[in-house]
């Protein structure tokens, strides 16, 4: 029996270790275990630490093996776990949390299946922000433009424009980049309209806020939330969930401190996009009416940033 016990154990830790993230279901349809048998297995791994189920799409990852410690972005994810589940009972609203990397924003755990809708769950954690018009990937970007490294954007805005209030030739790009100095001196990013830049259809008509979250100065990770815009209008979330927003992201600040190594490579690593995601597309926007709809500026209260405590 203790040989059988260790054998299913076996093959399930291989299966997520050469898959990366595996469902129940998904397991069950591999290996061909009984899902109660199944379960009990994966609840009883999580709980001696070799598992994590994510929260954003309910697939689990490796966080030990033979190998070592396994990857550490999970382990990342796992403790920022909590702050998304608080985040979801205090506003009922989706919240994502997402990282730098080398080639642009990317989805690193969300909370969004706890709202219950299935459609485009399975594609949504290392699914791509775009910088320009995700409000996450904005908070990300600013940073990015206001440091003179903008290499996650189109050739026509590697330049320091943000940073110079340089006057440019082009209206449109001008005023998006007016928009983004604006919410970045406010503290707080907005979703601009008439883009959709995921590989799976939206789950409904979303808009969205997101505040930058940085150790050292330097912007590592962004928090959002997002809605239904035919339920709650953006002044609506602002006024109600923006303060606690910003709280949960100074709470989750030990956590990043923790996993700044982590952060650091991230950021310096071309990571997969999601599943169904095109490589580059969500990096590479069409700057026309169509997609770059611009959100009139509005007067608001100037905020700080989520900052690290040290120094």
């Amino acid at each position: 029996m203790h040989n059988k016990l260790l054998h299913k154990t076996a093959r399930v830790l291989k299966a997520i270790d050469e898959h990366q993230a595996l469902g129940l279901e998904e397991l069950y349809l591999l290996l061909g275990l009984p899902k109660p048998t199944l379960k009990r297995l994966l609840d009883d791994l999580e709980e001696m630490g070799w598992l994590y189920r994510r929260l954003g799409d309910k697939r689990y990852v490796s966080l030990s093996n033979i190998h070592g410690p396994g990857d550490s972005r999970y382990h990342l994810a796992k403790e920022a776990h909590p702050f998304l589940d608080q985040l979801f009972e205090s506003t009922g609203l989706a919240s994502d949390l997402v990282i730098a990397t080398a080639s642009g924003p990317s989805i690193l755990e969300s909370n969004f299946s706890r709202l219950g809708i299935r459609t485009g769950r399975d594609r949504l954690i290392g699914a791509r922000p775009c910088p320009l018009h995700a409000a996450s990937g904005r908070a990300l970007c600013a940073h990015q433009l206001l440091n003179g490294s903008s290499s996650w954007l189109a050739p026509g805005f590697r330049d320091n424009q943000l940073r110079d209030n340089q006057p440019q030739d082009n209206p449109l790009r001008d005023s998006q980049l007016r928009q983004l100095a604006d919410e970045y001196r406010d503290g707080y990013f907005r979703r601009l309209s008439g883009n959709w830049e995921y590989g799976f259809r939206f789950p409904f008509k979303i808009d969205a806020i997101a505040i930058a979250l940085s150790i050292k100065q330097r912007t590592m990770a962004s928090l959002n939330l997002y809605w239904d815009k035919q339920r709650f209008t953006y002044k609506t979330v602002e006024k109600r969930y923006l303060s606690r927003l910003e709280a949960i992201g100074q709470q989750l600040m030990p956590v990043l401190e923790r996993h700044v190594a982590t952060l650091e490579t991230l950021s310096q690593r071309d990571l997969l996009p999601g599943p169904g995601m095109p490589a580059s597309a969500a990096f590479q926007p069409a700057f026309s009416q169509s997609t770059g709809d611009v959100a009139a500026s509005t007067a608001r209260p100037v905020r700080r940033h989520a900052q690290s405590s040290e120094p």
